[in-house]
């Protein structure tokens, strides 16, 4: 096991790879599979977004709370765009708990 495997097994932030940067900052194009989750992960958060939006008073939380909902749907959509075999593998424990990174292509 290499070095930044073993620390990312470990939970201690490892060091972010160019593999990684690669792969965050290169588009992806969609397979089927892929379209029909983004599809799904989009559907589900417009439901909620509703939801927010009808049931709580419009205002700066209001707010926070869908911009909130965006990045999630964003960080999910990166999440299926990048998935690849070893390739950025525990390395969001590294930046700070996030990534910054999204894809152009990445459904979102």
């Amino acid at each position: 096991m290499s070095e930044n495997q073993n620390q990312a097994t470990q939970g201690t932030p490892r060091r972010i790879l160019d593999a990684d940067l690669e792969n965050w900052f290169t588009y992806h194009a969609p397979t089927g599979e892929q379209q029909s989750k983004y599809l799904l992960i989009r559907a589900t958060a417009l439901d909620f977004a509703r939801i927010l939006v009808n049931n709580t008073p419009a205002g700066p939380d209001q707010s926070a709370a869908i911009r909130q909902l965006r990045e999630c749907v964003m960080t999910a959509n990166q999440a299926i765009a990048c998935a690849g075999p070893g390739v950025g593998q525990g390395a969001t424990a590294g930046v700070g708990g996030a990534t910054t990174g999204r894809s152009a292509g990445s459904g979102g």
